[in-house]
């Protein structure tokens, strides 16, 4: 009965770890953007993704502690893992890896425009 409280326990605390380190990565990707100074980005990089990195950290901790054996290995996936995943979430959430709608339908209304001063080939 232990060992299911365990497993229940550390389960739900390495999902409330990924939860938080995604959020921290969320608000880091949606704050920084392409157009700023590098140095205000440095100072928000700075503090988000360290901390990112160790709520990751933990949980692949967690994750990898029941498949491999010994410290250093666990460690060294682990840690590989977090980092390769925060930064991948951080430049995912950034604002210039979203669709502009705006830019989209004003190049299908210049396209249309064009369209409609070629010669329709295909009417019978």
């Amino acid at each position: 009965m232990i060992e299911i409280w365990i497993g229940v326990i550390s389960f739900v605390t390495g999902f409330v770890s990924f939860v938080y380190g995604a959020r921290l990565c969320w608000e880091c990707g949606k704050t920084c953007h392409f157009g700023e100074e590098p140095t205000i980005k440095k100072k928000k990089l700075r503090f988000y993704l360290p901390a990112a990195t160790g709520f990751f950290l933990f949980g692949f901790m967690l994750i990898f502690g029941m498949y491999t054996d010994g410290f250093l290995p666990r460690y060294i996936y682990a840690l590989t893992s977090a980092v390769l995943l925060s930064h991948f979430l951080v430049s995912l959430f950034m604002p210039s890896f979203k669709r502009d709608q705006r830019h989209l339908t004003e190049q299908n209304h210049f396209n249309n425009d064009q369209e409609t001063c070629q010669p329709n080939l295909y009417t019978g």
